[in-house]
C-alpha cells in the first residue's frame, strides 16, 4: 500500500492513502496509469513498459487480474498457446510481414525491423537491442548498457532469436 510521498505522480490522498486514477512511474521507467484503492492498483488501469509494449488490464488488491499484452509493434499475445501462430513452425514471419507483406527478395527482412537494425556478431536481436550472450547483457542498438535478463530469458533468447553473423559466416 502506497501513503503520502510514494512515487505516484498524479495522486489523489483520502485518509492519508492513494486513491482512485493516478500515474505511477516505477525506477525503471515503466509506467502504470489507472485506477488506485487503498495505495495499490486496483481497478482499470495500463502499464506502459519502457521497450513500447503494454498491458491493458484489471487488477484488484495490486494483482493483474485479467488482460491483454500488446506488443510495440501492436501484435497482441494469445496466452492459449494453441491459439499462438506467430513466428511458429506452420508462419515463420514477423508481426510486420504479416501487415506490410513480405519484402522483396533484395530486402530480406531477419528482424522485425525495416530496415533490420545491425547488431554485432555472436549477439542475438531482441527488438528493442541485442543480447549479448558474452556478459548476458541487454543493449540498445547503440551499444547502450539496458539491463540483464534472467536466466530462464537468458536461454530462451539464445533458442528463439536472431543471431548476428559475419557476412562471411553461413547460418
Amino acid at each position: 500500500m502506497a501513503f503520502c510521498g510514494s512515487p505516484f505522480v498524479e495522486q489523489t490522498v483520502t485518509n492519508g492513502r492513494i486513491e482512485g486514477v493516478t500515474k505511477y512511474v516505477f525506477d525503471d521507467g515503466n509506467v502504470y496509469e489507472g485506477e488506485v484503492k487503498d495505495g495499490e492498483f486496483h481497478g482499470a488501469g495500463k502499464l506502459t513498459f519502457t521497450n513500447g509494449m503494454t498491458y491493458i488490464g484489471r487488477w484488484e488488491h495490486g494483482h493483474a487480474v485479467e488482460g491483454k499484452l500488446v506488443f510495440a509493434d501492436g501484435l497482441e499475445f494469445a496466452p492459449n498457446m494453441d491459439e499462438w501462430d506467430y513466428c511458429s513452425p506452420k508462419d515463420r514471419r514477423y508481426y510486420m510481414e504479416r501487415v506490410n507483406g513480405i519484402q522483396p527478395a533484395d530486402g530480406t527482412q531477419v528482424t522485425a525491423h525495416v530496415p533490420h537494425q545491425l547488431i554485432p556478431p555472436g549477439t542475438y536481436d531482441v527488438v528493442h537491442g541485442y543480447f549479448s550472450p558474452d556478459d548476458g547483457w541487454v543493449y540498445s542498438y547503440d551499444g547502450k548498457q539496458l539491463r540483464r535478463p534472467e536466466p530462464e530469458e537468458c536461454a530462451w533468447i539464445v533458442k528463439t532469436c536472431f543471431k548476428g553473423r559475419r557476412r562471411d559466416e553461413r547460418t
